[in-house]
């Protein structure tokens, strides 16, 4: 498709698409050896993009440089609390626990009831 000619019916359909969402083609230049346009830089109708240039040419398309006039979006800070009981914890069940996990069953009933015990 060849967006530099008026009365290609792909290129007038385009147009019409891109108007439709409020949008612009803005390369006004030949991208290709033939001398025609077929690639673009589409932004939104409001966007300012006067700086767009058609350099050298790479394969049969040429780079089109462009710079957007974009600002970072600010960041809301959220803060997170988050609290728990520690009264709930027993810290000798929760030592045994990981003895357990490290030796397997050499941790024998005895341990288990004596470290109960404590909580």
């Amino acid at each position: 498709m060849h967006v530099d000619q008026l009365v290609d019916t792909h290129a007038v359909r385009l147009d019409l698409l891109l108007q439709s969402f409020e949008l612009v083609q803005r390369v006004k230049e030949s991208t290709h050896p033939a001398g025609h346009t077929v690639d673009l830089v589409i932004t939104k109708s409001d966007t300012s993009s006067s700086d767009v240039h058609v350099c050298g040419m790479v394969s049969d398309h040429a780079i089109v440089r462009f710079t957007l006039p974009l600002k970072k979006p600010e960041m809301d800070t959220q803060w997170i609390t988050s609290s728990r009981r520690e009264h709930g914890i027993c810290c000798h069940m929760m030592h045994l626990h990981l003895i357990w996990q490290h030796l397997g069953s050499a941790v024998t009933s005895q341990h288990c009831s004596h470290m109960s015990a404590e909580c």
